[in-house]
């Protein structure tokens, strides 16, 4: 029974393929991950800009117990980037002096909006003549969607390249080595095919190309074959 046949181009493009698939896959992953990591430090400092920038301003409204600042105060936290929830807490109260939720995420349950990102747990502190007056509690949720959608995009994006770079690389090399080698292989067979061992005269084969100034592996096959005819 006669093998079919293949071609070692093909064969050759499908390990290019393989090949530049698992190593663009793997060079994504590992600068994916990185830019997951420097946005998930980019939350953190968020979270510490807003001890920092609304700690004071808290403190000194609830203590004067104005709700009005205290509430324009969370409104502006509210504002900030992926920012879920609020919640102000005295020191012997366990349910929540004030409790806000983004508008984006009030038709979420509060466990489910508890699993989007990470918490942060701000003491809040006043001044007084007296000292330090740990006075409440701010708890803060932020959202991680915005930097897994970032990355699922990046994913995508990626992907897209990836693929037109590998089908764009492999199809450069399948022309190339169609041309230098393989249209010369099945020239060389179709020669030995049509031989005649009872007549070897003649040129002998030829591969048709322009002489360069160093022979190459199909040169170096093609005096072998003249050789052994």
């Amino acid at each position: 029974m006669k093998a079919s046949k293949t071609s070692i181009a093909k064969k050759m493009i499908m390990w290019v393929v393989l090949s530049s698939i698992l190593i663009a896959t793997i060079i994504s992953f590992f600068y994916l991950q990185n830019d997951y990591k420097k946005k998930l430090v980019s939350v953190q400092n968020q979270l510490v800009d807003i001890e920092k920038g609304y700690g004071d301003a808290l403190a000194s409204s609830i203590y004067a117990e104005d709700e009005d600042q205290t509430l324009n105060a969370i409104n502006g936290i509210l504002k900030l980037p992926d920012m879920v929830q609020v919640d102000i807490f005295s020191e012997d109260d366990p349910d929540p002096m004030l409790s806000k939720v983004n508008e984006k995420y009030k038709s979420l349950t509060k466990q489910e909006r508890k699993d989007l990102g990470i918490h942060k747990k701000v003491p809040i502190i006043q001044v007084t003549e007296e000292g330090k007056e740990h006075i409440a509690n701010m708890f803060l949720t932020v959202s991680l969607e915005g930097a897994k959608k970032k990355i699922k995009d990046q994913i995508f994006i990626f992907s897209i390249i990836q693929l037109a770079q590998v089908l764009l690389v492999s199809l450069i090399i399948w022309m190339i080595f169609k041309s230098l080698v393989s249209r010369h292989l099945s020239h060389m067979a179709k020669f030995a095919e049509e031989m005649d061992l009872n007549d070897l005269s003649g040129d002998g084969l030829k591969l048709g190309r322009k002489k360069a100034e160093k022979d190459d592996e199909l040169d170096d096959l093609v005096f072998s074959f003249n050789d052994m005819r």
